[in-house]
């Protein structure tokens, strides 16, 4: 995880407010197409700041490891389809 699937780390960066953090870490769901564009911030250690309201330093990367990324990535997959599904439900009916 973070080498391959997105971290929540690495995405944070590409919210960066950081000069050298603008235009990087493109990546949705994979890095390998920023290490192919050379886009990548690699350092795992780096919170900028992103005025982004978001918990303290993802609960996901510091306690849950592997499993809870997961959770996070399917939760994050099905997202949007639920959003469709509640409108599609709330919808008057033809």
């Amino acid at each position: 995880v973070g080498r391959v699937i997105v971290s929540p780390q690495f995405h944070r960066v590409h919210h960066s407010r950081l000069p050298e953090h603008i235009d990087r870490n493109y990546g949705e769901r994979l890095v390998v197409w920023d290490l192919l564009f050379q886009t990548a911030v690699k350092d795992t250690d780096v919170y900028p700041p992103t005025g982004i309201q978001d918990f303290d330093r993802s609960a996901l990367e510091t306690d849950a490891g592997d499993p809870g990324l997961m959770k996070a990535f399917l939760l994050q997959t099905l997202y949007p389809f639920r959003r469709i599904a509640r409108s599609v439900l709330r919808s008057p009916k033809a």
